[in-house]
């Protein structure tokens, strides 16, 4: 940066990641797994210039300082090393296919230092595997705003969990037959003052955050102690949690859920864990274990966004499922979509030979929750029956028209708040 300031030039910085790294190594091994960095990192030296400074900064990132270059030549070698680093990589008998997420940050235009010039390619990195990955992005004044709002969030998210200051909506799962309520699947929450922050923003802070033991903790206790009220005054639905993948694999997790299943009078069979196609793949042997090991205790599993990932038929068959949940996108619009209604029917035929109960996920129309119920779905959930809403709202609008007490029969102590 001297000699930028000095002779006014500009430098970049590329901050790169490979792609789902963690899945190679767990599927080819570790030796592989080096042998294929080596290989990247040679293809990305190859697309630099000899006066640029590549360098591996641990694990499966990597820097690239470009020295007196500007925006446009900075894009240009950026793109470069993705198509280079896109084409087949052989390593042993295999062929596999890498992807990089690139972040840029440039001096003087954004960073008036290293360590901002780093921070900001890091941040924009972010952005790239955020926008879907296998891409670039470039750090902005826009991003500038969004870096410092995100850093804001993740100081104030620690202090939230800690004090309580999540919260939980419920979205129903209704049987097909009758529009009456199965379950209720739930949801976290946060509404800091002064910010908007989505559901996959959340999730996504608390993966980045390593937040997992402590959001889960608040997670379970909150959601069952929730769900011991509603027992207390006579239902009996099933409750439906999230896990995502990079918390199934925890052990913990068994003495959490247990724990709060004692602690609140619990069946385990009320209870019903929400895992991804993601989750099981990443890490199939143990997710079998750990799912086999809950289902002794009673707990249930639904198989979440069925169709979207690449479970083979093979593995699903060995599973201790109870609910397959059919992804959204095969659902919207299939009353006009005869390909998407031959693959709901074929997903629900596998299902029920597999002795599974299936929900439709993302029903809107009318339309569509007739066209679903006639392929013979058990379940459907989706905004055509409502949306997520606090438990007082589920309570009034749903869980209410099926018992003769009512939210206002309730004790201030046993008031319906998340």
């Amino acid at each position: 940066m001297i000699k930028c300031d000095r002779y006014d030039n500009s430098c970049s910085v590329l901050y790169i990641d490979v792609d789902d790294f963690k899945q190679v190594n767990d599927t080819y091994g570790h030796y592989e797994g080096d042998e294929i960095l080596k290989a990247v990192a040679e293809r990305m030296k190859a697309s630099c210039r000899n006066t640029d400074s590549p360098a591996r900064l641990g694990g499966d990132e990597f820097a690239i300082l470009l020295d007196c270059i500007d925006e446009e030549d900075t894009n240009k070698t950026a793109e470069k090393i993705l198509r280079a680093v896109s084409q087949p990589i052989i390593v042993g008998d295999y062929s596999l296919t890498i992807s990089l997420s690139i972040g840029i940050a440039y001096y003087p235009k954004t960073a008036v230092n290293m360590q901002d010039l780093l921070k900001q390619a890091d941040e924009a990195m972010y952005q790239a595997k955020q926008s879907g990955k296998a891409s670039l992005s470039c750090f902005s004044e826009e991003h500038d705003k969004e870096w410092k709002r995100i850093k804001q969030l993740e100081i104030m998210l620690p202090l939230a969990i800690k004090n309580n200051d999540l919260s939980l909506a419920y979205q129903p799962i209704v049987r097909s037959t009758d529009q009456s309520l199965y379950g209720l699947e739930v949801l976290a929450r946060w509404d800091p003052v002064g910010f908007t922050v989505s559901a996959q923003e959340l999730v996504n802070m608390i993966e980045k955050l390593g937040l997992f033991d402590d959001f889960h903790s608040w997670l379970i206790n909150t959601a069952l102690s929730q769900y011991a009220q509603w027992n207390a005054v006579g239902q009996g639905i099933q409750y439906c949690l999230n896990i995502p993948s990079n918390h199934m694999h925890s052990e913990w997790l068994i003495y959490c859920l247990n724990n709060a299943l004692k602690t609140y009078q619990i069946e385990p069979f009320q209870i019903s864990l929400e895992i991804t196609e993601k989750t099981l793949m990443s890490n199939p042997d143990f997710s079998h274990d750990l799912l086999n090991s809950l289902q002794e205790e009673g707990v249930q599993f639904s198989l979440e966004d069925f169709g979207a990932g690449n479970i083979s038929m093979s593995h699903l068959s060995t599973l201790p499922l109870s609910v397959l949940k059919i992804d959204h996108q095969f659902i919207s619009g299939i009353n006009e979509n005869k390909v998407n209604r031959k693959v709901v029917e074929a997903m629900t035929a596998l299902g029920h030979s597999l002795g599974l109960s299936v929900v439709a996920e993302g029903v809107e129309t009318e339309d569509e929750y007739n066209v679903v119920a006639e392929i013979g779905c058990d379940l459907m959930q989706g905004f055509y029956f409502g949306k997520p809403a606090v438990a007082i709202d589920i309570w009034n609008g749903f869980v209410g028209k099926s018992q003769s007490v009512s939210a206002s029969d309730l004790s201030s102590s046993q008031r319906l708040s998340p």
